[in-house]
């Protein structure tokens, strides 16, 4: 994990890359690699400045995702003076929330558009909100939240020991054994039920005296 210690008195922000603005990012590095990171201290404007944040939140529906599963949410941010573009790296079920952050004057406002990079972790389909993940913040509203919600499909459960997606069970009986073994077992009371009644109109034929 790369963080700054000691963020100088005059910066108004500490940002990194990659993995978010606000959030250090844990890096591996193996043999022979080089991995960059970069921080950068924001300092104040003439005539004012104002904090924009991007919070970012990862919601899940339906199956749950493999552990460890990545989502790599982009974030861009436009305004006069400002010019962001940074990808937040969320992952399953570690971390699902991350914060995109700039400095810009106080009278600028700035337009941020979020979206979701392929293959969206595996999902079957994806929504961003409010407005399709566009927001405007300006020095009177300079924090915004967007939620990316993924869809898995529908949970599967299983009926008589067969998978069955999307189908909602109530009130239902535990399952005690495979579907054969309930054919077999049924099999062989009705040949039980029909060899007693044999037998009992057997010995009412013997006793009339009616050959069998």
């Amino acid at each position: 994990t790369v963080t700054e210690t000691s963020k100088p008195a005059d910066a108004t922000l500490v940002s990194y890359v990659p993995n978010g603005s606000l959030t250090p990012p844990e890096v591996t590095v193996g043999n022979n690699t080089t991995v960059a990171v970069t921080i950068t201290n924001s300092y104040p404007k003439a005539g004012g400045e104002f904090s924009g944040k991007v919070n970012i939140k990862k919601e899940l529906t339906g199956r749950s995702p493999a552990e460890g599963t990545q989502f790599v949410v982009n974030v861009k941010c436009i305004g006069t003076t400002v010019n962001v573009d940074e990808n937040v790296i969320l992952t399953f079920s570690k971390t699902l929330t991350g914060t995109v952050a700039f400095s810009a004057p106080t009278d600028e406002t700035v337009t941020c558009t979020v979206t979701e990079k392929d293959p969206l972790g595996g999902a079957v389909s994806a929504t961003i909100g409010p407005n399709k993940g566009v927001v405007v913040l300006t020095v009177n509203a300079p924090s915004q939240d967007v939620k990316v919600t993924n869809h898995y499909g529908d949970p599967v459960v299983q009926v008589a020991g067969v998978q069955v997606a999307g189908v909602s069970v109530t009130h239902a009986l535990p399952f005690t054994g495979s579907s054969s073994d309930i054919l077999l077992k049924s099999a062989a009371w009705l040949l039980g039920i029909g060899g007693a009644f044999w037998f009992i109109a057997r010995k009412r034929r013997r006793g009339s005296g009616i050959a069998a």
